[in-house]
C-alpha cells in the first residue's frame, strides 16, 4: 500500500481558503507516477483545524468534507480525515475514512461497526483491495493505551490530530504525535499520525509535533523533518 500523509496548513479563517488549501494539497499528493492508495489528512479539517465545543451551524464546514469525499472518487483513492459529526444537538471531532466511491467507509464516531468491520479499543479496521485500513482518534478513552487486535501483516491506522493551542501536554493528541510517540502507541500495527502544518512555529522537529508513519515494532519508517507544510510518502505491506 502507498501512503502519502498531508502535514497541511488549514486556514481557520476562511472557508473558501480552506477548501482550497485541502482540496489543492490532495492534487499534489494524487497526481504522481505512482499515484497513492491512501492518503491521510490532518484533524479537524472541516473547521480549519479548530475543534468545535459548542453547539453550532455545520452548514458552513460541510463544503470540506464533500469536497474530501469527492476527491476520493476523482483519484480513485481512500481517505482519512479529521471532521466534525453531528451528536443531537453538538458535534465531535472524528476521524473518518472514504473509499474511491466517496462513501463513508469507516468512522471513529461510531459505537458499532459494520459486519465487515472489527472494532477493538477505539480503533476500527476494515479490509480493502489494497490492505486492512484502520482509524483511531486518541481523543478516546480506550485509544491508543492499548493495542488493537493484531493482523499479520499489521494494519494502517490513520490518525488525524489537531494542533495544541499552546505547548504540547500530555496525553493530548497533538502533543503525543512526534517522533518517539510510539513509545505511548501500542506495537503491532503501521500507524499512520498527520498534524497539521505549523508554519509560524519553531521548525524543528524536536520543537513541535510533525507527521510520522511506524513500523509495526513502533519504529519510525519516515516522519516530517520540521513543521512546514509537506508530503510524506511511504510504501508499507498491510494485510490484505
Amino acid at each position: 500500500m502507498r501512503l502519502a500523509l498531508l502535514q497541511v496548513r488549514l486556514v481557520a479563517t476562511s472557508v473558501s481558503e480552506n477548501v482550497q488549501a485541502v482540496t489543492r494539497a490532495i492534487d499534489e499528493a494524487a497526481r504522481c507516477e505512482q499515484a497513492p492508495d491512501l492518503l491521510v489528512l490532518p484533524g479537524a479539517c472541516d473547521t480549519g483545524g479548530k475543534e468545535l465545543t459548542a453547539p453550532t451551524t455545520m452548514a458552513a464546514h460541510q463544503a470540506v468534507r464533500e469536497a474530501i469525499a469527492s476527491k476520493a472518487r476523482e483519484w480513485g483513492v481512500f481517505i482519512a480525515a479529521g471532521l466534525h459529526v453531528g451528536e443531537r444537538d453538538a458535534f465531535r471531532h472524528a476521524i473518518l475514512l472514504f473509499d474511491p466511491d466517496a462513501d463513508t467507509l469507516l468512522s471513529t464516531a461510531n459505537g458499532t461497526a459494520e459486519p465487515a468491520q472489527s472494532v477493538s479499543l477505539g480503533a476500527s479496521t476494515t479490509a480493502t483491495a489494497v490492505g486492512t485500513i484502520g482509524v483511531c482518534d486518541p481523543r478516546e478513552p480506550t485509544a491508543p493505551s492499548a493495542p488493537v487486535a493484531n493482523a499479520d501483516p499489521p494494519a494502517v491506522i490513520a490518525i488525524s490530530c489537531t494542533a495544541p493551542s499552546t505547548g504540547p501536554k500530555a496525553g493530548q493528541p497533538a502533543a503525543a504525535a512526534t517522533p518517539g510517540w510510539p513509545a505511548g502507541l501500542p506495537p503491532g500495527q503501521m500507524w499512520a499520525v498527520v498534524v497539521p502544518a505549523c508554519e509560524s512555529a519553531a521548525r524543528d522537529a524536536s520543537a513541535v509535533p510533525t507527521s510520522f508513519v511506524t513500523h509495526a515494532d513502533g519504529s519510525i519508517l519516515v516522519a516530517a523533518s520540521d513543521g512546514r507544510e509537506t508530503i510524506l510518502r511511504a510504501d508499507v505491506n498491510p494485510a490484505a
